[in-house]
């Protein structure tokens, strides 16, 4: 061979795999009208209008450089991209993530952000908006990452059980979540709750979580199941000494207002603890520890009268006597050489209770919500005061309702609510008064209140507007201003407005538990 060709051939050959692979490439993002998806995207010049059209194009690790606005579509981002701010905050609607992405967290944000295999949750996090509005849902699978929630947002899985590494709360964030989720490593609590409203596993490899008063967990913690034998274990507020051997153990912990006991021998604190075991325990001691947060209205006195109630499949039953659980937080109460495990809570010593509250209940109705309650007996009782809430902490009377005074006979009471005009859950407590001036809160009860909640973006559009909701869509209609009914292209989750005239209409959105409405402006 020609040694010039020769050469040329080998020169050819170091640098075909850097010509195949080449360099990432640029590509341009702006709103419509600059944008316009018919324009190749290569030039900032010609930029494109969707990210939708820009994810046909790209290749792994390439460049979008992003003018700030508002922009339609679903993106769904299913390579490694970088997307690169060049003038004020972006917007999109719904964006899917199947891969890890790089952009300037605070001036790119999404208000639905959906996470698959291969995307990463903290991405999702940081697209949320600071507002509280942001959502997050996640598909089944495992997700090796340490997420930080530093934000109020709502958080679910869309199919089966996820799985996370780490996940930690901070910056005075509220994590809200009905997620089927294990953390197989640590849930952190540096400045913030987690609000579960499904089951928040703990896997046979996390730590215990440290909770303070501002710091904790409210609804259903489980550690999953762990060898214990005659060793011992503290997790979730619950301490087993070394014993028998009791074999394999799983701890579950409820806490909030739903997860208070009635009747035992009034109300029990707003905490209840599910121990299961392979081994039976024999001369078995046992500590409880919980947060003043959930004394559920039992105040310093009647913790001075605490006793421990089991549950051990026959209904509850009062163990050992009578303790002072009223000087420290977390308060603390022991039993020991305990025979069974089950369920177990705390309450006050009955016999000197002025009211004995058999049931407390409320119901959302058409336009009122209805309170009802039982009283087993009552000794020198004056009145119930009604008290209502918006966050579970700070209450308000609403009423007083006039009591039997004396009486052991069963008496039957409610109250209607019909000011009620708070959205989300509503909370309230019974404030019961003696004679003698001294008084008594019931266990704290919950409602949802929840309104249909719809969001339209872009608001105003000229052609196309993403709608997004709280629960499943069945329908949507168009209305103009003098109650007509427009036809436009709907689909389950977006409106084609492109083919009617500029004005001010009305969406009305159908669920499977009523409709809701939104107005919106056609440029």
């Amino acid at each position: 061979m020609n040694p010039t060709i020769k050469n040329i051939v080998l020169l050819f050959a170091c640098f075909l795999p850097f010509i195949v692979k080449g360099q990432p490439e640029d590509y341009y993002l702006a709103p419509a009208p600059t944008g316009d998806d018919s324009n190749d995207c290569l030039l900032s010049g010609d930029p494109c209008a969707t990210l939708d059209h820009i994810m046909t194009l790209v290749a792994d690790n390439d460049n979008i450089y992003v003018e700030g606005g508002v922009y339609m579509g679903s993106p769904i981002i299913d390579h490694p991209i970088k997307l690169i701010d060049i003038s004020g905050k972006s917007t999109f609607g719904i964006v899917t993530l199947n891969a890890d992405i790089n952009f300037t967290i605070g001036l790119m944000e999404a208000a639905l952000v959906q996470v698959n295999p291969g995307g990463s949750i903290q991405d999702a996090v940081d697209l949320c908006p600071p507002s509280g509005a942001g959502y997050i849902e996640v598909r089944t699978g495992v997700y090796n990452e340490s997420v930080t929630f530093n934000k109020d947002l709502s958080f679910t899985s869309i199919s089966a059980p996820i799985t996370i590494a780490n996940i930690e709360v901070d910056n005075g964030a509220t994590l809200t979540t009905d997620a089927n989720m294990t953390i197989s490593g640590n849930v952190t609590l540096t400045n913030g709750i987690i609000n579960t409203q499904s089951t928040l596993y703990l896997g046979t490899g996390a730590s215990d979580i440290v909770e303070t008063s501002s710091n904790y967990v409210t609804g259903k913690v489980t550690m999953l199941t762990r060898p214990v034998g005659t060793g011992s274990i503290d997790f979730l507020g619950a301490n087993i000494a070394n014993s028998s051997n009791i074999g394999n153990v799983t701890i579950s912990r409820t806490t909030g207002p739903s997860a208070a006991v009635l009747g035992i021998p009034t109300s029990s604190i707003a905490a209840v603890w599910e121990i299961t075991a392979t081994g039976t325990p024999f001369n078995t001691d046992i500590q409880f520890s919980w947060l003043s947060d959930f004394d559920n209205g039992l105040n310093v006195f009647n913790l001075e009268n605490a006793s421990l109630f089991r549950d051990a499949g026959s209904g509850w039953s009062q163990l050992g006597t009578l303790s002072d659980a009223s000087m420290s937080n977390p308060r603390t109460i022991s039993n020991v050489n305990l025979d069974a495990f089950g369920l177990f809570t705390v309450s006050v010593d009955g016999t000197s209770l002025p009211v004995v509250l058999t049931t407390f209940s409320a119901k959302k109705k058409s336009n009122h919500i209805l309170l009802q309650w039982q009283t087993a007996s009552e000794t020198n009782h004056d009145y119930f005061e009604v008290q209502r809430s918006s966050d579970g902490e700070n209450y308000e009377a609403l009423g007083q309702v006039s009591s039997a005074h004396n009486s052991t006979a069963i008496n039957d009471y409610e109250w209607k609510d019909f000011a009620s005009t708070l959205n989300g859950t509503i909370y309230y407590r019974l404030m019961m008064m003696d004679f003698d001036g001294t008084h008594e809160y019931s266990n704290v009860i919950t409602v949802s209140n929840q309104r249909d909640f719809i969001s339209l973006f872009p608001n105003p559009s000229s052609d196309k507007i993403s709608v997004i909701a709280s629960e499943k869509i069945e329908k949507m209609e168009v209305y103009n201003t003098t109650g007509h009914r427009i036809k436009v292209d709907t689909q389950h989750d977006e409106i084609d407005i492109s083919k009617i005239a500029p004005g001010i209409y009305m969406l009305k959105v159908f669920f499977a538990s009523g409709a809701s409405q939104e107005r919106f402006i056609k440029k």
